[in-house]
């Protein structure tokens, strides 16, 4: 059973990752399913976080200190991701908070607890294993067949099967994590390349998260349609210059509005993201 709900947790854990394939209501409701989890496997092993404790300074190996130290980690971790999801949730709806602080503050949480995951991973790797071969998959354990005892790796060793095993699962876990601390940095960078553009042009653009505009820049100068300075009457009656037409575009581009300029085409991106007329991109990312 414990084999179970930890395969459970890590599952679930890496699929949050991919919130766009999952989309924004199922990525919430697999974080809470982890949650929940979470909470059992720490009464499943509430008698072996007691004892521990209690021999911290004791009697007791220090790997068992070592795990202890990083379980606590990961359940602050866990916390951290669970508490700032559910500020920056869809449910909640709250419109008052810095967005883009509250997820990056997720988001790295997120990556901190899945490298802390991994390391308690390799820390287990001959009882994921074993338990495996023996009682989860107990058909593919018999396949092999055991090595005469001359050629079997000591209990310090890591046989070879075992390193490409957890060296696999390791290595496909971190590229998902360092995809998202790349999508998080470029979502920094285009956020702030909006903002200066915004700024340098005098544009009225809405960053997500911010009740706030990013730069509500009105134009100081306006232009008359009256002539700056009256004609001077000169002896030969020279004609007066009429003035010139303003042309109507000018105005027209100034109230155009762009209210989120990361201009979204799927829902799994932002949980602010609406399509009301059905064109495949964010309306907060159109002109209004």
């Amino acid at each position: 059973m414990n084999w179970w709900l930890d395969a459970i947790l890590f599952i679930g854990f890496v699929v949050t990752f991919l919130m766009d394939l999952t989309g924004l209501e199922l990525h919430q409701w697999i974080g809470i399913t982890i949650g929940i989890c979470c909470g059992l496997h720490l009464i499943l092993h509430w008698n072996w976080v007691e004892t521990v404790i209690s021999r911290f300074f004791g009697k007791t190996s220090w790997k068992a200190r070592i795990n202890l130290f990083i379980d606590a980690a990961l359940m602050v971790g866990l916390g951290l991701i669970i508490f700032t999801g559910l500020i920056i949730s869809s449910w909640l709806n709250l419109t008052f908070i810095a967005y883009d602080v509250w997820k990056t503050t997720h988001i790295l949480a997120s990556v901190s607890t899945l490298s802390l995951l991994l390391v308690k991973i390799v820390m287990h790797r001959k009882w994921i294993i074993n338990t495996a071969e023996k009682a989860i998959f107990p058909q593919f354990g018999k396949t092999r067949e055991p090595l005469p005892e001359q050629f079997q790796p000591s209990r310090s060793q890591v046989s070879r099967r075992e390193f490409l095993k957890i060296g696999g699962l390791v290595g496909v876990t971190s590229l998902v994590g360092l995809t998202q601390v790349v999508k998080l940095v470029q979502a920094s960078a285009e956020t702030a390349g909006a903002t200066s553009i915004a700024a340098a042009s005098g544009a009225n653009v809405q960053i997500p998260g911010n009740d706030a505009t990013t730069a509500d820049i009105q134009p100081t100068e306006t232009i008359s349609t009256q002539p700056a300075t009256q004609p001077v009457q000169i002896a030969e009656a020279a004609p007066t210059i009429a003035p010139t037409a303003v042309p109507t575009q000018v105005a027209a581009a100034e109230s155009c509005t762009v209210r989120c300029p990361r201009g979204c085409s799927y829902p799994g991106r932002c949980w602010r993201y609406t399509d009301s007329n059905g064109n495949g991109k964010c309306d907060l990312g159109e002109c209004v």
